[in-house]
């Protein structure tokens, strides 16, 4: 059931005094957008995104040479007798150095530092993917509740005009006392729903709107629908096609990748010959002036990482028994994967039924409703009869509200897990469906 955007429209101006020509309307695309500008926490994503872009840029600070310089001066103090004067020479000095390593891990280390940019390249992009779907899922929430306040108006409304209509006929000795009662009870009680709604409302799109950096006394009024479609899920079909883009399992990968490069980086490290080249010159500014220049070659071969129980050794093990269990946690994580789509496809194709049921609850509810106020007038329906058919009417509406917007919750729920846009599980292209057709 859709209510018509204007008379949501017209009744947050009527309750909360807001002026719909000074009054922004705020879409799903503009809160998005909002929501990613005032996001400290995906802001320091990208702050460590570009960190890592920038080890990525400078892959050659690896094998960047140590290169350091100095100068010195120094006194050298010499006493001729026990009468005569100190005598004081000045020495200074300079130096120069430059040292190189070469070792079969370096280019393990290069790897490792290109997949840590692509793993914070992902995790702030995955950042972003998460805000849009808490956005989106907020938005469509605030749009539901504002549904949910025309209901209550039309139940208040409903009950004010019953009220008014049995005040006449009361004061003419048509209606008792006692139903007369019931009659402004009950058009107190939808008053005070109505309060509580737009009470509950005005906290949640307080809290949205602050999310998003508007004033607290800023007025915001939402453009957007809650449109729902049905589809028909294969959860086998987006097994195999779409669980290797799952964020989860990707994160897993790549951890898995991390471990066999930094195991291979250790082991080479520790057991490879590391070749250093060096080279160095110093200077004395004595009286003669004096330098020198030396170079030197060194080929070292590590021994103790070849022998067992050493630390080098023990480090080893520890790298390549983590790189097992990381391919148990993927392992793991996959089949896990496999049983939550599963699970979510049948709750949504289970969730559409509910929603046909809720829709045919509602037209039964107004039928039954447009009987019992038809009935009450002419006296052969009680008051409470009356009440009950008002009310089931009311939530009969409501709990369509929540079944579409359950609907709609679950629909990106999946698309976010499957890490595609929300249109790719409405539609298949014709070379899939072939494909799927000859296979079958």
């Amino acid at each position: 059931m859709k209510y018509a955007r204007f008379i949501i429209v017209v009744l947050l101006t009527a309750s909360s005094g807001i002026k719909v020509e000074e009054a922004g309307a705020l879409t799903l695309v503009d809160a998005v957008r909002l929501a990613e500008e005032w996001n400290f926490d995906l802001k320091k994503s990208a702050v460590d995104m570009n960190i890592a872009r920038a080890a990525n840029k400078n892959l050659w600070a690896e094998f960047f040479p140590s290169i350091s310089a100095g100068a010195g001066v120094r006194y050298n103090t010499s006493i001729i007798s026990a009468n005569s004067a100190a005598n004081n020479n000045p020495s200074v000095s300079l130096n120069a150095g430059l040292s190189f390593q070469l070792n079969a891990g370096l280019p393990a280390a290069v790897k490792l530092i290109r997949l840590a940019y692509e793993t914070s390249l992902f995790d702030y992009e995955q950042a972003g993917r998460q805000l849009e779907l808490a956005v989106t899922k907020q938005f469509y929430t605030i749009i539901t509740e504002q549904y949910n306040l025309s209901i209550l108006k039309e139940k208040q409304t409903q009950a004010e005009r019953q009220l008014q209509h049995d005040r006449i006929r009361f004061e003419n000795g048509l209606l008792n006392e006692l139903n007369y009662h019931l009659s402004r009870l009950s058009a107190e009680s939808a008053k005070l729903e109505m309060n509580r709604a737009l009470s509950d409302l005005a906290e949640m799109t307080g809290q949205f709107q602050a999310a998003l950096g508007f004033e607290p006394d800023e007025q915001i009024q939402y453009d957007g629908e809650l449109e729902i479609e049905r589809v028909e899920l294969d959860s086998e079909y987006l097994i195999d096609r779409y669980l290797p883009m799952r964020p989860d399992i990707i994160v897993a990968r790549r951890n898995l990748e991390r471990l066999r490069l930094t195991e291979t980086r250790q082991t080479l490290s520790s057991r490879a010959p590391t070749l250093s080249l060096s080279t160095s010159w110093g200077a004395s500014m004595d009286t003669p002036f004096s330098d020198s220049l030396s170079a030197s070659v060194n080929l070292s071969i590590p021994v103790e990482s070849w022998l067992p129980g050493t630390k080098d050794w023990q480090s080893i093990k520890s790298a390549a028994a983590g790189v097992e269990k990381a391919e148990f946690d993927l392992e793991n994580i996959q089949r896990s994967a496999k049983t939550s789509i599963r699970a979510l496809c049948a709750n949504i194709n289970n969730s559409w039924n509910s929603i046909e049921i809720a829709r045919l609850r509602v037209e039964i509810a107004e039928g039954a409703y447009l009987m019992a106020e038809r009935g009450f007038s002419q006296g052969t329906v009680e008051f409470l009869e009356l009440e009950t058919a008002r009310n089931s009417l009311s939530g009969t509406r409501q709990q369509l509200l929540r079944e579409e917007l359950s609907y709609k919750s679950m629909i990106l729920d999946l698309a976010a897990a499957l890490n595609i846009a929300v249109d790719k599980l409405f539609s298949r292209s014709d070379d899939e469906k072939k494909t799927e057709i000859q296979s079958g």
